[in-house]
């Protein structure tokens, strides 16, 4: 489903890939809206019938990811 704009209510600044990136690994951070694809995200069904969804970067195609299933404060999101 979307496609989105994810927006921070504390922020007002959107979910975005950094620099655009496209590979695995690209740093994903909030960003002011600027109305490319790299702030465009998608819901995807990890499965079909799924009650859980990715969120699918419009522009790269990656999905949104934890880096090394941390669960820290502060760890790094990226694409994958």
């Amino acid at each position: 489903a979307g496609p989105y704009r994810l927006r921070n209510v504390g922020s007002g600044l959107v979910l975005e890939v950094y620099g655009a990136a496209k590979g695995s690994g690209a740093r994903v951070q909030q960003g002011a809206d600027d109305g490319t694809a790299a702030q465009v995200w998608r819901l995807s069904p990890v499965h079909e019938g799924a009650a859980l969804f990715h969120l699918v970067n419009e522009h790269s195609g990656k999905r949104l990811d934890v880096a090394n299933a941390d669960t820290s404060n502060g760890t790094r999101i990226q694409q994958w």
